[in-house]
């Protein structure tokens, strides 16, 4: 459950939304409420690389979402994902380290089924791992794909994982998020905003036996406080995507879109993204022999909403009731399948989410400003894909440092200077080395 807090959990006022995950995941299974990060920061492809291979991002190589190249001339923004190809490839050769799945793949003759959903790719392979890229020649079957916000579909690249027919979109399978949620839900996202009276009935084939309703909590916090809100689930003046491009390839590319864009910041998104999940291992037949297999999937959209409208916000504690009602589904379909007992459920979150208070916290623009007014003003290189400066990396212009200052006179003050904040600052030499 990406960003998602302890004390959304723990908190009498919020723990309501979730329900369920309280009193069936937390108190008849086992619940760690210590735990910590032990690496920084906590970014979508640092976290789920950590969550796969059990390394820290100085041993595993995943140090940020987006990562600058050595070529200072041409030096592209990569995600986590990138071996000379352009984005959205969903290749991981910069993932330096085995994942769960890659081990487990290796171990046992690729037997067994992987599986690793998200709507961002990067979160994907970091737990996903490696597929057909770590199998000398052989195919793999690993489902290691993105539930792509741009498109409404699944996406991936299939020359080191699978896309099932079952997860392709045609006339006779309509899986398209729209067609989906019109064909089981009943909701039209191109037309019906979501708000907080928004009254979900789930007709889908995972549906649970019990209880197929979602109702969130009808404006009202539990202190009583009230609140309303009216959000589109699409952006009515953009061409919708085509409904073919699910495979990457350089021919093809990947061409981004925002129509579905407004969909991932719904609960609408998630009911779609978990009933692709449950179709995968349905299908796949999870749990259904003596070797063991391997499903990760990432909830994004509490992250999506904490950034958008607040870690508080009346939208986030709506949207936890569908969270919950999604792991009971979850549940109930996998004791349906695989039966009670046969199977072990981690439920965790990558990181959770600051207040923003000005507290305690090292904001990179108080960083970027001592830097520049030590070594002097415009030496922090900008985004070129958006023109701030990068979250993940400090990128120097070289040339504009003064005479005999080196990358490491900048690292070794950074450290000096925000010692409360920063561990270990790495020149780019010290990374490659």
């Amino acid at each position: 459950m990406d960003q998602c807090r302890a004390d959304y959990l723990t908190n009498p006022q919020i723990c309501p939304a979730f329900a369920f995950t309280r009193s069936v995941l937390m108190r008849q299974g086992a619940s760690y409420a210590n735990a910590m990060l032990s690496y920084a920061g906590s970014r979508t492809a640092v976290s789920h690389t950590v969550i796969g291979t059990g390394a820290t991002p100085g041993i595993n190589g995943i140090i940020g979402n987006n990562i600058r190249s050595y070529d200072e001339e041409k030096s592209p923004i990569f995600p986590l994902a990138y071996n000379g190809s352009p984005r959205h490839s969903m290749d991981m050769f910069n993932l330096l380290t085995p994942t769960l799945a890659d081990v487990m793949d290796l171990d046992m003759q690729n037997l067994p089924i992987v599986i690793s959903m998200s709507p961002y790719g990067r979160a994907a392979l970091g737990m996903g791992g490696h597929g057909a890229a770590y199998m000398e020649g052989r195919s793999d079957n690993d489902i290691v794909l993105k539930l792509s916000r741009d498109l409404g579909l699944p996406y991936t690249n299939p020359t080191y994982f699978s896309l099932p027919d079952y997860l392709t979109h045609s006339d006779a399978n309509p899986i398209r998020i729209d067609d989906w949620l019109l064909a089981n839900y009943g909701i039209d996202i191109s037309s019906e905003p979501w708000t907080e009276h928004t009254i979900i009935k789930d007709n889908s084939p995972f549906a649970p036996k019990h209880g197929n309703v979602i109702v969130g909590p009808q404006g009202v916090f539990p202190d009583g406080e009230t609140f309303s809100f009216s959000y589109a689930a699409v952006t009515s003046d953009v061409e919708e995507p085509s409904s073919t491009v699910q495979l990457w390839s350089e021919a093809a590319g990947y061409k981004s879109n925002t129509y579905f864009e407004e969909a991932m910041y719904t609960p609408f998104y998630t009911l779609w993204a978990t009933d692709m999940l449950l179709m995968a291992i349905q299908n796949e037949g999870v749990g259904q022999d003596a070797i063991t297999d391997l499903v990760y999937y990432n909830f994004k959209c509490l992250d999506k909403l904490g950034h958008r409208y607040g870690v508080n916000s009346p939208e986030l504690y709506t949207y936890m009731y569908t969270v919950d009602y999604c792991l009971r589904k979850i549940k109930g379909f996998l004791d349906r399948k695989i039966g009670a007992g046969r199977y072990t459920m981690v439920v965790t979150a990558d990181h959770g989410g600051h207040n923003a208070y000005d507290g305690r916290i090292l904001y990179n623009r108080n960083l970027f400003k001592a830097i520049e007014d030590k070594f002097g003003s415009g030496i922090i290189q900008n985004n070129p894909d958006n023109g701030d400066p990068f979250d993940d990396m400090i990128y120097l212009n070289r040339n504009d440092l003064p005479e005999d200052t080196t990358l490491d006179h900048v690292a070794r003050f950074v450290e000096d200077e925000f010692g409360d904040y920063v561990y270990r600052a790495f020149t780019i030499d010290e990374i490659f080395r």
